[in-house]
């Protein structure tokens, strides 16, 4: 699936990208990628970064990476559950940080534009990844209160979602 105008914005004068996602990306993140993502991808699925990516890679309906630079400091998408619903994730390196600013501003319009495919995005977040959590309850997600224990290690983790029509 192509992405929007809006969503495969080139910012040039800034250095920040949204675009589809490469093999590039994949290689270049995973070995940066946040320890609380890989603690969270490694708790409910028992992989590692590379292996992680590459999954979300190929089973996503989109897969969308955030540079800056050229290089990928974010990868996101959804994974379709049915014509409705899809899995939304997102993993990134610790440069989000850097780019908090930029990365907050655009977190709302890559939401409205996943929203304009899927009435309701789900998943789960690992309790432990409170910056997440966070997050996550910023962009208007509701989060359930009590945790399950699920996955690999059978770690308690969260599920969040957010309905929207289309």
């Amino acid at each position: 699936m192509t992405l929007t105008t809006a969503m495969q914005e080139r910012i040039t004068d800034t250095g920040y990208e949204v675009a589809p996602t490469t093999l590039r990306d994949i290689t270049c993140l995973a070995p940066r990628l946040r320890k609380q993502d890989a603690d969270e991808i490694y708790a409910l699925r028992g992989m590692q970064p590379l292996e992680a990516l590459t999954e979300c890679y190929r089973s996503s309906h989109r897969c969308i990476t955030a540079r800056f630079n050229g290089n990928a400091y974010a990868m996101f998408g959804t994974v379709r559950v049915d014509d409705d619903h899809a899995n939304i994730w997102l993993l990134g390196s610790h440069e989000i940080k850097h780019h908090r600013r930029e990365f907050l501003k655009q977190s709302r319009r890559w939401l409205d534009e996943l929203h304009a495919e899927f009435v309701t995005l789900s998943n789960h977040v690992d309790a432990r990844n409170t910056e997440h959590i966070r997050w996550i309850r910023w962009l208007g997600f509701n989060v359930d209160e009590g945790p399950v224990s699920i996955g690999h290690e059978g770690r308690p983790f969260y599920y969040f979602s957010t309905n929207q029509s289309k």
